[in-house]
């Protein structure tokens, strides 16, 4: 079991994340519908040092434990998605994908069970439902030296 780290410097320490205003009021709209954990992805490009992410696509909460308190991206659509992007496919449009989340209950911080599933190099973004409050992520993975999972902190500007 490893230990995590909130650190405030980071890979994107000189970059910005831009995100579509109208992608996240869309997700703010969703997640405001319900009491469960609402999930998706913003796909998107790196261009220079930062990130741009606009269209964003909803995946239903496959969690099987409580999805007032936990998420799972539904596998067969996250594969759809995951296609529109380089990672899998390398004539695709977008470069960059971000994992997007609810927290019904609040606050937009990383739970442990997201710092534990949380993937090495991936963006997370929190919405807390109450604060109505956007937090960013990035896990820049293990610390050797340390033995301890660090995630940074990420500015973030709505476009």
């Amino acid at each position: 079991m490893f230990g995590f780290f909130i650190r405030d410097t980071s890979d994107y320490t000189n970059s910005k994340l831009y995100l579509s205003k109208k992608s996240i009021d869309d997700f703010i709209k969703v997640a405001k519908e319900t009491d469960n954990e609402v999930c998706g992805v913003l796909l998107g490009s790196i261009i220079g040092n930062n990130i741009y992410a606009y269209k964003l696509e909803l995946i239903d909460n496959a969690s099987e434990y409580n999805k007032k308190t936990t998420y799972m991206l539904e596998p067969k659509k996250y594969l759809e998605v995951l296609k529109q992007t380089t990672l899998i496919n390398k004539n695709a449009r977008y470069n960059k994908l971000i994992i997007i989340h609810s927290h019904p209950q609040g606050p937009s911080i990383l739970s442990e069970t997201d710092m534990e599933e949380a993937v090495e190099h991936q963006i997370y973004l929190i919405y807390d439902v109450n604060l109505k409050n956007l937090t960013g992520y990035y896990c820049a993975g293990i610390d050797p030296d340390i033995n301890i999972k660090c995630f940074e902190k990420l500015m973030i500007e709505l476009i």
